[in-house]
């Protein structure tokens, strides 16, 4: 190449090496700084999704146990009207026991707790010495839970103490022989605040 031609490049005559092109010289330290820039963002919206996934499935796991913690405690109502265990005058809001003449069913929010003798969900004589749990895996022998459902020693449990159930029971103003049932659940998952609600009605027994 001429000289006058290497000046027109921009290329000092001096420096030019024969059969190396500006291109083929490599990366600058600003092309490299840009790269790893992006493969940074990258990585953390990755790391993003992931968290969130984790969440949503956190999220889903206690909006099913809020449901069949309702359910649960609204079959045990049905139970106890079917098998008269309960007559129509305690199948209200109260602090009565079952056999008496007031409501049995405990007012407010109140912590999952198994059932006492009565065998009914949000009474009185609950037992706060065996709160609800999740058996979530077995113990070292691979036993879950005994045959009276206790979760057998070792075994993996959830504790259900973020997670509340209240029982409102009131009647239809149209109709004396029917209440409402309304069974609230309200759990905590991080910093918010979730409430499932199931709503039934029941008639007076014949």
């Amino acid at each position: 190449m001429k000289r006058k031609d290497l000046r027109r490049a921009g290329q000092n005559p001096r420096c030019a090496r024969p059969g190396v092109r500006k291109k083929d010289l490599g990366f600058t330290l600003m092309e490299a700084l840009i790269s790893i820039l992006v493969v940074m963002l990258g990585l953390l919206s990755l790391e993003a999704v992931y968290t969130q996934g984790l969440s949503l499935n956190t999220q889903t796991q206690y909006d099913y146990i809020a449901q069949a913690k309702a359910e649960e405690a609204m079959e045990t109502i049905y139970a106890a009207r079917d098998s008269n265990q309960v007559n129509w005058v305690q199948i209200q809001n109260g602090t009565g026991a079952v056999g008496g003449t007031t409501g049995i069913f405990l007012p407010g929010p109140q912590p999952l707790l198994a059932p006492g003798p009565d065998g009914i969900y949000g009474t009185s004589d609950d037992d706060p010495s065996n709160p609800n749990v999740i058996i979530a895996g077995p113990n070292s022998s691979g036993a879950l839970c005994s045959s009276a459902g206790i979760p057998a020693p070792g075994s993996v449990v959830i504790p259900l103490t973020f997670m509340t159930r209240q029982i409102q029971i009131a009647n239809v103003v149209t109709d004396g022989s029917v209440r409402q049932i309304t069974i609230t659940m309200t759990y905590t998952i991080g910093s918010s605040v979730r409430t499932y609600q199931l709503v039934s009605y029941i008639s007076q027994p014949a």
